[in-house]
């Protein structure tokens, strides 16, 4: 299996293999370094997209920004293994979550590394590892660690905001409305019954505040873990690919509301087994297995990936489909896992091919332009 699986298992607190822990132990001494790059004409951006999906995700002209694992003297931008990503609603702004300290990267458009924060540790601007982040405008980014505690850091890094005793394990952030926060994970009720999946958290002078939606029976036996980009924003709201509750459904909010729209999804990927000590569940990675692997809005519409591990005659591959019955899937080579997405921006993209990692930011036309991989003719709108 490739590494493209092993940092969102990790992510998600899934255990998948020996082999799995053995290959993230050797990445982590690895020289792995972050190469920022730029388009350096933006006649690339809006030209028609030609190639397909290898012109798309291998000419760097038409890439937004790009970040590519290489060796690297500079600490800073040493990575490991990029666990998530978000970009900010302007575009000017791209974060990561590394699986080593330091956390958290800021990079600005012009592709220069703007900060590295978040040391190893439990003290105000440390962390023993990060579950989510979330960028807010262009001035505040969200860190909620695996540890449970949620903070807020200037681009900078500087300590902002800590909200102490959040009621919840938060598995994904993004902010979709002015003035609060939007996070996506379990938030059991006293009886242990229920549970409440979506949230809206305001932090302001009059204290912080958690609004919680999305209400459905709960059992000890639900997984609370998962990957982070599964929680977009889009026009006016978010949109979720709930998996961790009972069957997983898409719900689409509007900012505002009391609650969520649900609906269904087709969902390929199979329920992982009760978790154990921690909420950790224990899989084995099996020829053809599914995992989800994000969503994003473009253009008015909602795409799903899903990564599909090899199998006899079938290198492992990625799927893109429309978020939408009977939906035709494009066929990705490689691994490609989509991180975040900004209408009108564009889409965060990770790219696993052989050994080689990519972070890249695209445009909405050329992410429609890997959509149609093998299909015949472009999704309705």
């Amino acid at each position: 299996m490739s590494r493209a699986l092993y940092p969102h298992f990790l992510h998600g607190s899934v255990r998948r293999s020996a082999s799995i822990a053995t290959a993230v132990r050797r990445a982590g001494h690895a020289a792995l370094g972050a190469v920022l790059v730029v388009a350096a004409s933006a006649c690339g951006r809006d030209a028609p997209p030609t190639g397909g999906a290898a012109g798309v995700l291998g000419d760097p002209s038409r890439h937004l920004v790009a970040i590519t694992a290489g060796p690297s003297r500079e600490p800073r931008t040493n990575y490991s293994l990029v666990l998530s990503g978000r970009v900010s609603a302007s575009g000017r702004h791209v974060a990561l979550v590394d699986l080593r300290a330091p956390y958290v990267r800021v990079y600005r458009r012009d592709g220069q590394l703007r900060s590295a924060f978040l040391k190893d540790g439990r003290g105000p601007a440390e962390a023993r590892g990060v579950a989510a982040i979330a960028l807010g405008g262009d001035s505040l980014v969200l860190v909620a660690d695996i540890d449970g505690r949620v903070r807020t850091f200037d681009l900078d890094g500087r300590l902002r905001q800590d909200v102490p005793d959040l009621p919840l394990s938060v598995v994904s952030a993004t902010s979709a409305c002015p003035g609060e926060w939007l996070l996506y994970g379990a938030r059991v009720g006293a009886d242990r019954k229920f549970a409440r999946w979506l949230h809206r958290l305001r932090i302001g002078a009059g204290g912080v505040s958690v609004s919680s939606m999305l209400e459905e029976p709960f059992n000890a036996a639900q997984p609370r873990r998962g990957p982070a980009g599964v929680l977009v924003s889009t026009p006016g709201g978010a949109a979720l690919w709930h998996g961790l509750g009972g069957a997983p459904r898409l719900a689409t909010w509007t900012c505002g509301a009391e609650s969520p729209v649900l609906a269904p999804i087709d969902d390929h990927v199979p329920p992982p087994s009760a978790p154990g000590a921690g909420g950790t569940t224990t899989e084995a990675v099996q020829p053809g297995t599914r995992m989800r692997a994000g969503l994003a809005a473009a253009r008015g519409a909602l795409y799903k990936a899903e990564i599909v591990s090899a199998q006899a005659g079938s290198p492992e591959h990625a799927e893109l489909a429309a978020v939408r019955p009977g939906s035709a899937a494009a066929r990705l080579p490689g691994s490609v896992l989509l991180l975040d997405s900004r209408p009108g921006v564009g889409v965060l993209v990770q790219v696993f091919q052989g050994q080689t990692q990519r972070v890249l930011l695209i445009s909405e036309q050329d992410f429609l332009t890997l959509t149609l991989q093998g299909q015949a003719k472009e999704p309705r709108d």
